[in-house]
């Protein structure tokens, strides 16, 4: 009899609280992630640019980056090198340390100094912004190819050579866009163009708003930045053309990116940490169908992508973790139902 009623009790304890609710779609991705990364902690640790997008940056870990980057003049700017290499993404070494050389490993002001002890020297972030800002240049607009900016930088080879190292710019437009405080001022880019920070963000929107969308692997690695750019780039303006510009990025993202089949796992992986950001950038309000039209790109997502995130490069599971972080922020806001 005991028995017999310890199990009623049960069930009806089971009918009130009713069945478990269903897991909101990607949550077995991140879950299946963040598991990668936790096991794989070791590489991720050694890639502080893509470990930052997880999780906070230590002093100790900006320390360290100073001490692997040297630079080299090239006459107008400093060009920063790992090793023989010069850095993948032009402008990627200085947006990092505006982002993490300040106290606490936090923001930094353009007037900071910076010591690279491979060099002996400090530098002024200021001095970096300036030089880079030289090292720009913008293609033509009917120009083949990528036409989002683009840097150049001549690198010394020995006493009277030189080579010519291009890199993409979206590192660096970031920095303009989130740190110029005169951009519609004039300044000289590469080869004496003239060109202004609005300029440069105005082609980059264009780009994003106007061209094919990006593919299996996108001529300008800077394409699968876009949304991250314009967000800090509109983040910065006010009043109705912020508001027209995020509703234009909006219907971009969702309405062209997100559906197209037969991508790269690379720019799905992007295109996860863009969605991140878009929801939940201030201002950004999604109709019922945007709702069911996100649902439907995690849910296909999950069960067909990163499905052996052991053998994922790393930097891939950085963004995919990236994205999900604040896909799962938005849901705890109401942003996403």
């Amino acid at each position: 009899m005991r028995a017999a009623s310890a199990l009623g009790a049960l069930l009806l304890a089971g009918a009130c609280l009713g069945d478990p609710p269903e897991p909101e779609p990607g949550e077995a991705l991140a879950a299946r992630v963040a598991a990668a990364l936790d096991t794989r902690r070791g590489e991720l640790d050694g890639d502080v640019f893509h470990r930052a997008l997880v999780s906070p940056v230590a002093p100790t870990e900006v320390d360290a980056l100073l001490q692997r980057v040297a630079f080299r003049w090239d006459g107008h700017s400093a060009v920063f090198f790992f090793g023989r290499t010069p850095e993948p993404h032009g402008g990627g070494v200085l947006d990092f340390l505006l982002g993490h050389a300040g106290p606490g490993a936090g923001p930094a002001p353009l007037s900071q100094a910076v010591t690279f002890p491979q060099n002996g020297r400090r530098l002024l972030l200021e001095e970096i912004f300036e030089g880079h800002r030289a090292q720009i240049h913008l293609p033509e607009a009917d120009a083949p190819g990528s036409r989002l900016p683009r840097m150049r930088f001549a690198v010394p080879e020995g006493p009277r050579r030189t080579r010519t190292v291009e890199r993409d710019a979206h590192r660096m437009l970031h920095a303009l866009a989130t740190r110029d405080d005169a951009v519609d001022a004039p300044f000289e880019g590469h080869g004496g163009q003239t060109l202004s920070t609005r300029a440069l963000l105005d082609r980059a929107a264009r780009v994003y708003l106007r061209d094919p969308p990006a593919t299996w692997e996108p001529s300008d690695h800077g394409h699968l930045h876009l949304v991250e750019l314009l967000l800090a780039w509109h983040g910065r303006r006010q009043g109705p053309p912020a508001a027209e510009g995020l509703e234009r990025l909006t219907r971009r993202l969702l309405d062209v990116d997100l559906p197209r089949p037969g991508l790269g796992d690379e720019v799905v992986a992007h295109q996860i940490e863009s969605l991140g950001r878009l929801v939940t950038a201030p201002g950004v309000a999604l109709s019922e169908a945007d709702q069911e039209h996100v649902r439907g790109f995690l849910q296909t997502v999950e069960s067909e992508r990163f499905l052996d995130p052991g053998e994922t490069p790393i930097a891939q599971l950085a963004h995919v973790a990236a994205g999900m972080q604040r896909i799962q922020a938005a849901r705890r806001a109401g942003v996403l139902r």
